[in-house]
Order: structure tokens, then sequence, then C-alpha cells
């Protein structure tokens, strides 16, 4: 299985070549962070972190789907039509890291975290979108709402879902 991956990997690199290339088209959510434009190139979305898709949340007694939620709103951000990637990178799975905007120039990567449906990836966005997740935390935006386990801290502890 490693071999196909490897294979999969290079093929994207010769591809797709530099860090600098821009896809675009039109886009479906994976999850909260992840987009499979034109059915086909898997992107991730550069510097932040959403609820994996099963990821639950709770709001004092009461589970909450919080993936699902961020898959949504994600969703609802797509359906403005055509979107642009600008390739940052190439994760360990081949797909695309990118900063994602909407024919309307809305940054899909921050409108996220300003919405509270992402928290910054500081470990790769340098804390580019930190002070936007501050305001979304301080006004209950999205996930502040709830109780949760940062995205990365779910993952770790729940390997076989995500």
């Amino acid at each position: 299985m490693q071999i196909h991956k490897l294979i999969f990997f290079l093929f994207l690199l010769l591809t797709y070549g530099c860090k600098s290339s821009t896809y675009s088209g039109f886009g479906e959510a994976s999850d909260g962070d992840s987009i499979l434009l034109n059915k086909a190139i898997k992107i991730r979305l550069w510097g932040i972190d959403a609820p994996e898709y099963d990821q639950q949340c709770t709001q004092g007694f009461k589970k909450v789907d919080c993936g699902r939620k961020a898959q949504k709103f994600l969703e609802s951000l797509l359906q403005g039509g055509k979107i642009s990637c600008r390739q940052k990178d190439i994760d360990h799975y081949g797909r695309i890291i990118a900063i994602c905007k909407t024919n309307d120039n809305i940054e899909i990567n921050k409108r996220l975290v300003e919405e509270g449906w992402a928290i910054d990836y500081t470990r790769y966005s340098g804390a580019r979108y930190r002070m936007i997740e501050y305001r979304a935390k301080r006004e209950n935006k999205g996930l502040w709402q709830y109780t949760f386990d940062l995205p990365y801290i779910w993952r770790q502890n729940n390997p076989y879902k995500s």
C-alpha cells in the first residue's frame, strides 16, 4: 500500500510542479478544512484546523456534531461558485495545502476561523489567524459556544476515526 502512496505523491509532484501553483474550479467540502476540487483534486486548507467529521462537542450534557457543522459551514462558502486555491505545499497524504478564495475574493481559510468553525493551526500558520481566532472565541462563535477538544488532540485520541 505504501508504494501506491509514493507513486501518487510523485504523480502530484510531477503533474502540479512547484509550490506556487494555482487551481480553480468547483469545490465540495470533505470535512471542515478539506475540499475536493473539481471532483478530483484533494485540497487541505493551509494554516487552520477544523474538527474531524465525526468529532463531537458538548454543550452542557448535550452532544453536538461539531465536525458535521464545520463541514456544512465550509460547504456554504463553496456554494457561491468557482473558487481559486494557491498552493503552499503538499502534505504526506498527497493533498495540496492551499489558501483558497471564493469568487467574491473571500479567503475561505480566514472566514472559517472568523466564524469559529476552525482554529488557527499555529504550528503551520505562524499565528496568521490567531487574533481572528481570539475574536471568534470572545464572541462565542461556532465551536466556541461548545466544549471541545482541539482537532489535533481529538485525532491523537481517536486515530481510528480520523
